[in-house]
Protein backbone atom coordinates (compact mmCIF):
# COMPACT_ATOMS: atom_id res chain seq x y z
CA UNK A 1 0.00 0.00 0.00
CA UNK A 2 2.84 2.41 0.88
CA UNK A 3 4.42 1.76 -2.51
CA UNK A 4 1.21 2.80 -4.25
CA UNK A 5 1.20 6.13 -2.38
CA UNK A 6 4.86 6.83 -3.28
CA UNK A 7 4.41 6.32 -7.04
CA UNK A 8 2.04 9.31 -7.58
CA UNK A 9 4.37 11.54 -5.55
CA UNK A 10 7.33 10.51 -7.70
CA UNK A 11 5.29 11.09 -10.87
CA UNK A 12 4.21 14.56 -9.67
CA UNK A 13 7.80 15.54 -8.80
CA UNK A 14 9.13 14.21 -12.10
CA UNK A 15 6.49 16.01 -14.15
CA UNK A 16 7.20 19.23 -12.22
CA UNK A 17 10.91 18.95 -12.97
CA UNK A 18 10.23 18.33 -16.66
CA UNK A 19 7.81 21.27 -16.84
CA UNK A 20 10.38 23.53 -15.14
CA UNK A 21 12.96 22.76 -17.86
CA UNK A 22 10.56 22.85 -20.81
CA UNK A 23 8.65 26.03 -19.82
CA UNK A 24 11.26 28.49 -21.19
CA UNK A 25 11.11 26.75 -24.57
CA UNK A 26 7.33 26.97 -24.76
CA UNK A 27 6.99 30.43 -23.20
CA UNK A 28 10.31 32.24 -23.78
CA UNK A 29 10.87 35.46 -21.86
CA UNK A 30 11.12 38.60 -24.00
CA UNK A 31 14.03 40.87 -23.14
CA UNK A 32 13.98 44.57 -23.98
CA UNK A 33 17.32 46.36 -24.41
CA UNK A 34 17.67 49.22 -21.93
CA UNK A 35 20.12 51.76 -23.36
CA UNK A 36 20.17 53.75 -20.11
CA UNK A 37 22.17 50.86 -18.64
CA UNK A 38 24.68 50.52 -21.50
CA UNK A 39 27.33 52.88 -20.11
CA UNK A 40 27.04 51.25 -16.66
CA UNK A 41 28.25 47.87 -17.95
CA UNK A 42 31.90 47.60 -16.91
CA UNK A 43 32.40 43.90 -17.60
CA UNK A 44 30.28 41.69 -19.83
CA UNK A 45 31.12 38.54 -17.92
CA UNK A 46 31.41 38.17 -14.15
CA UNK A 47 32.24 34.49 -14.52
CA UNK A 48 35.28 32.82 -16.03
CA UNK A 49 34.57 31.27 -19.41
CA UNK A 50 36.88 28.40 -20.24
CA UNK A 51 37.97 27.41 -23.73
CA UNK A 52 34.81 25.39 -24.22
CA UNK A 53 32.64 27.92 -22.41
CA UNK A 54 30.55 25.61 -20.28
CA UNK A 55 28.39 28.26 -18.63
CA UNK A 56 25.01 27.76 -17.00
CA UNK A 57 21.97 29.06 -18.85
CA UNK A 58 21.48 31.84 -16.29
CA UNK A 59 25.11 33.02 -16.64
CA UNK A 60 24.90 32.73 -20.44
CA UNK A 61 21.72 34.86 -20.50
CA UNK A 62 23.36 37.59 -18.39
CA UNK A 63 26.43 37.64 -20.64
CA UNK A 64 24.27 37.74 -23.79
CA UNK A 65 22.08 40.51 -22.34
CA UNK A 66 25.10 42.69 -21.54
CA UNK A 67 26.74 42.03 -24.91
CA UNK A 68 23.53 42.73 -26.87
CA UNK A 69 22.99 45.95 -24.89
CA UNK A 70 26.49 47.18 -25.77
CA UNK A 71 26.06 46.26 -29.44
CA UNK A 72 22.60 47.79 -29.87
CA UNK A 73 23.17 50.92 -27.79
CA UNK A 74 26.89 51.66 -28.25
CA UNK A 75 27.62 49.87 -31.55
CA UNK A 76 30.36 47.95 -29.73
CA UNK A 77 30.77 44.55 -31.39
CA UNK A 78 34.15 43.85 -29.81
CA UNK A 79 33.12 43.15 -26.24
CA UNK A 80 35.84 43.43 -23.59
CA UNK A 81 38.55 41.38 -21.89
CA UNK A 82 35.95 39.36 -19.97
CA UNK A 83 34.03 38.37 -23.12
CA UNK A 84 35.38 39.07 -26.57
CA UNK A 85 33.59 36.99 -29.21
CA UNK A 86 34.23 37.18 -32.92
CA UNK A 87 31.06 38.75 -34.36
CA UNK A 88 31.02 37.02 -37.73
CA UNK A 89 28.92 38.49 -40.51
CA UNK A 90 26.55 40.64 -38.52
CA UNK A 91 26.43 44.22 -37.42
CA UNK A 92 24.36 46.39 -35.13
CA UNK A 93 21.57 46.81 -37.67
CA UNK A 94 20.98 43.02 -37.67
CA UNK A 95 19.92 43.19 -34.02
CA UNK A 96 16.90 44.87 -32.46
CA UNK A 97 15.63 46.19 -29.13
CA UNK A 98 13.65 43.02 -28.28
CA UNK A 99 14.78 39.40 -28.23
CA UNK A 100 14.02 35.99 -26.74
CA UNK A 101 16.29 33.20 -25.57
CA UNK A 102 15.08 30.15 -27.48
CA UNK A 103 17.61 27.53 -26.43
CA UNK A 104 20.72 26.62 -24.46
CA UNK A 105 23.13 23.74 -24.72
CA UNK A 106 26.10 22.77 -22.61
CA UNK A 107 29.58 22.14 -23.93
CA UNK A 108 30.27 18.85 -25.63
CA UNK A 109 33.19 17.07 -27.23
CA UNK A 110 35.17 19.74 -29.14
CA UNK A 111 32.07 21.96 -29.15
CA UNK A 112 31.44 25.02 -26.98
CA UNK A 113 28.31 25.66 -24.97
CA UNK A 114 25.81 27.93 -26.69
CA UNK A 115 22.80 30.17 -26.21
CA UNK A 116 20.31 30.69 -29.04
CA UNK A 117 18.72 34.12 -29.29
CA UNK A 118 15.93 35.28 -31.62
CA UNK A 119 15.34 39.00 -32.18
CA UNK A 120 11.94 40.46 -33.09
CA UNK A 121 13.33 41.35 -36.55
CA UNK A 122 13.80 37.57 -37.10
CA UNK A 123 17.62 37.57 -36.74
CA UNK A 124 18.86 34.39 -35.06
CA UNK A 125 22.17 34.37 -33.18
CA UNK A 126 23.93 31.51 -31.50
CA UNK A 127 26.40 32.62 -28.83
CA UNK A 128 29.04 29.92 -28.95
CA UNK A 129 30.84 30.70 -25.68
CA UNK A 130 33.45 31.91 -25.70
CA UNK A 131 34.87 31.46 -29.14
CA UNK A 132 32.51 33.25 -31.51
CA UNK A 133 29.05 34.56 -32.25
CA UNK A 134 27.51 33.25 -35.46
CA UNK A 135 24.75 34.92 -37.44
CA UNK A 136 22.33 32.16 -38.29
CA UNK A 137 20.52 31.86 -41.56
CA UNK A 138 16.77 31.52 -40.94
CA UNK A 139 16.58 28.54 -43.28
CA UNK A 140 19.36 26.43 -41.77
CA UNK A 141 20.16 24.91 -38.43
CA UNK A 142 22.02 27.22 -36.07
CA UNK A 143 24.77 25.02 -34.65
CA UNK A 144 28.11 25.82 -33.10
CA UNK A 145 31.18 24.42 -34.82
CA UNK A 146 32.54 21.11 -33.58
CA UNK A 147 36.12 22.24 -34.07
CA UNK A 148 37.51 25.41 -32.53
CA UNK A 149 39.68 26.02 -35.59
CA UNK A 150 36.62 26.22 -37.82
CA UNK A 151 35.43 29.60 -39.02
CA UNK A 152 32.27 30.22 -41.01
CA UNK A 153 32.48 31.32 -44.62
CA UNK A 154 31.23 34.80 -45.57
CA UNK A 155 27.77 35.16 -47.07
CA UNK A 156 27.82 35.71 -50.82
Amino acid sequence: MKKLVGIPIILILASGAIAYHIRPLIFPKTYVVDCTQANKITRISDTWLGAIGNSSQKDAEIIAQRYITKVVCLNDLKGDLSFNPKPYFFNRSDLSQKYQVIGHSGAGSRSPGSLRVKFNNETLLNFCFSMMVINCNRAQECDCPYDFNWEPKPKR
